[in-house]
């Protein structure tokens, strides 16, 4: 619920014009939406007066990292939850660390926004320009897990190691899962708590959220959605697809050693440059908000 002290301010600033027309523009989908003057805290209070204004999904682009981490916070300020989409935060030509942390960042909002579960989400420029996976490949890897669910521990088991996770003795990291007789443990990439889904033979009997650090419960839940360790999981068909295309947009002979290493999940830095070569449809996050309700052109906005 909005404040009085939020109201009284829209009530100053209401009958500026530039405002004016860009409510207008909002609530007539012209979009992208393309504001320019705004700086810190009120472009973010502009975007929430939009966000308040219609409950529709929203794209948020900001011209760099920094900017977009500062609107991310200063819109739950103003009631807005919102998911922050990184770039791959090296520098240009540098790559990403095999266990960096961004994979699992990047394909948490992928996953949350091709299972429809976003609504807010902000992202620097690099970051909404790259070409991304298309919304159906990140979608048909989800897998929805929910009490009264009947699975085989193991089956499931094996769907996590072709999602590239690791299975382990004891959790501790983030893309690593144990199945110790009829407890399942899971600490997704770009989340910071465990799943701990507890079976009676097939069916799940209870599904508790734990911390990885100490092991101990924190609380349950009824259902929940487990996404693949990164945004492209490697398997031999894209790694055959990479080969084709080697020479051709890489040049010289194909890497095997590198394939090698992607095939049996040991990653290799840089991978994140291959993602667009194996993409047979390439996609940007505009188009995960396609078809979205009151997105036009899949409710992409802009802030500069």
């Amino acid at each position: 619920m909005k404040s009085l002290f939020y109201n009284r301010i829209l009530e100053r600033i209401g009958s500026n014009e530039a405002l004016r027309t860009l409510h207008k523009g909002f609530e007539h989908s012209s979009f992208p939406l393309e504001p320019a003057g705004p700086k810190g805290s009120f472009a973010a209070f502009i975007c929430a007066d939009l966000v308040h204004r219609r409950k529709t999904d929203l794209l948020i682009i900001t011209p760099t990292e920094q900017e977009a981490n500062d609107l991310v916070e200063d819109l739950r300020l103003f009631g807005v939850p919102s998911l922050l989409f990184p770039g791959w935060e090296t520098a240009l030509y540098h790559s990403v660390a095999v266990h960096s942390p961004v994979f699992g960042k990047r394909v948490h909002v992928l996953s949350e926004l091709a299972a429809g579960a976003a609504r807010v989400v902000v992202a620097p420029l690099r970051a909404a320009l790259i070409p991304i996976p298309p919304p159906e490949y990140i979608r048909r890897r989800l897998q929805n897990v929910a009490v009264g669910d009947t699975i085989d521990p193991p089956v499931l088991a094996e769907r996590l190691v072709q999602e590239g996770y690791l299975r382990v003795p004891r959790v501790g990291l983030r893309g690593e899962f144990a199945l110790r007789g009829e407890v399942l443990d899971i600490y997704p990439p770009g989340s910071t708590e465990g799943l701990r889904i507890v079976f009676e033979f097939d069916e799940i009997e209870q599904i508790r959220i734990f911390d990885p650090e100490t092991q101990s419960s924190t609380g349950t839940v009824e259902s929940a959605r487990i996404h693949p360790s990164r945004e492209v999981v490697w398997d031999e068909e894209l790694v055959d697809r990479l080969r084709k295309v080697w020479s051709k947009t890489l040049g010289g002979e194909p890497d095997e050693s590198v394939l090698e290493s992607l095939l049996i999940g040991g990653g290799h830095p840089g991978e994140e440059r291959f993602y667009p070569l194996v993409c047979k449809t390439r996609a940007t996050l505009a188009d995960y908000f396609a078809g979205a309700g009151g997105g036009a052109g899949g409710g992409a906005g802009g802030a500069k």
